[in-house]
C-alpha cells in the first residue's frame, strides 16, 4: 500500500480517497493490499466491486490470510449497490449501504470499504456523481471509516475528474498519495445516516 496513505490510516484518521487507476493489475494490487492492511488492523472490510475481479482479488486476499480473517472481508457487487433503485440514485445508494452496515452489525465495529465505481456509458449526469460523492463524503466523516473510491483514469473525463477532486480530501494514483487542492467539504442538508 502506499506508505503516505497507511501512515494516515494508522494515525486513526478516515480519508475519503480517489482513486484513479490506470491498469487492472495495479487496481487489484491496490486493492489487496488495502484489504490485507484493514484484516491486519481487524477490521471488517467491504469490497464494493464486480464480479469479474473480485476472484482475482479474493484469491490473493485468501492466501495470505487465515479462513477467520478471510471472513473479515465482505463483498458488495457494485452493480447491486449503484443501481439498487433501478439508476444511479445517490439516496437509494446511502440507504443501501447503511442496510448493508446494519445487517453485518457494522455500526459499533470497526470497519473499512473500497467501491470500484464504473458504468458502462456516461449517460447519467454528472452532477448526479457530484451529489453522491458529497454524501459519501458527510458519511465518510460522520461514521468514522475509511473509503477508497476507485475510478479507472481512461474513463474519467475531464469534467468527472474535476468533480471527483473537489469531493474527495485526497487523491491516490498507481504512483503517488496527496491532498486535493481543489476540495471542497460540504455538509449535504437532504440527507441522513
Amino acid at each position: 500500500m502506499n506508505p503516505q496513505l497507511q501512515s494516515l490510516l494508522r494515525t486513526g484518521q478516515y480519508p475519503h480517497v480517489l482513486y484513479s487507476y490506470s491498469s487492472e493489475s495495479h487496481y487489484i494490487e491496490m486493492a489487496v493490499s488495502y484489504i490485507l492492511d484493514g484484516i491486519a488492523s481487524n477490521e471488517h472490510v467491504f469490497l464494493i466491486d464486480n464480479e469479474r475481479l473480485y476472484p482475482l482479488i479474493a484469491q490473493q486476499v485468501r492466501s495470505q490470510v487465515s479462513r477467520e480473517q478471510f471472513e473479515l472481508l465482505c463483498f458488495v457487487k457494485n452493480f447491486d449497490f449503484y443501481y439498487s433503485s433501478g439508476s444511479y440514485h445517490p439516496p437509494a445508494i446511502l440507504a443501501y449501504f447503511n442496510d448493508l452496515l446494519k445487517r453485518k452489525s457494522m455500526h459499533d465495529k470497526p470497519f473499512r470499504s473500497w467501491a470500484h465505481v464504473e458504468w458502462g456509458s456516461m449517460k447519467e449526469p454528472v452532477e448526479v456523481v457530484r451529489e453522491l460523492e458529497q454524501h459519501i463524503d458527510w458519511a465518510v466523516n460522520s461514521l468514522s471509516f475509511p473509503l477508497i473510491c476507485a475510478y479507472r483514469l481512461d474513463r474519467m473525463p475531464a469534467h468527472l475528474m474535476t468533480i471527483l477532486e473537489e469531493t474527495h480530501p485526497y487523491i491516490l494514483t498507481d504512483e503517488t498519495f496527496l491532498s486535493s487542492a481543489a476540495y471542497q467539504s460540504q455538509v449535504p442538508a437532504d440527507l441522513k445516516l
